[in-house]
């Protein structure tokens, strides 16, 4: 199995907590305003946990804003990105394997680059976001 990348990215930071062969976790540090990159996994499922602050996970559908305590799921294939509310908000990551297959880095396609989200987006991301909590 590949080794996780742990460290700085330019949307917060990374360290894995668990590696294993159907389980994987990693504590996420997200800045506010700076989203992941747009991207999917195709074969593992993705849970997203806050721990503080607020984040908000967007699909090419809707956003979903995650506050302390929350939890929340995607299948494999669905196209996702995250970017944080709050100045540091803190999630763990966790992915999940079939019995029958293995957890891998190598699953995940990117179709952009994580970067600052220009405040005009922001304000768009926030509305939706802040709509679909009613």
């Amino acid at each position: 199995m590949p080794k996780l990348v742990d460290g700085k990215k330019v949307w917060g930071s990374v360290s894995t907590v668990h590696d294993g062969p159907l389980l994987q976790v990693k504590k996420v540090s997200c800045n506010s305003q700076v989203a992941s990159s747009w991207h999917r996994h195709e074969r593992k499922t993705n849970g997203f946990f806050v721990e503080s602050g607020s984040v908000i996970v967007q699909t090419r559908r809707w956003p979903v804003v995650l506050k302390p305590g929350q939890y929340y799921e995607l299948r494999p294939g669905v196209e996702h990105r995250f970017v944080g509310v709050e100045p540091t908000s803190v999630m763990m990551e966790m992915y999940f394997a079939e019995p029958d297959t293995e957890l891998s880095d190598m699953d995940i396609v990117r179709t952009d680059e994580g970067h600052l989200l220009p405040d005009e987006e922001w304000g768009l991301l926030i509305g939706m976001a802040e709509a679909g909590d009613d």
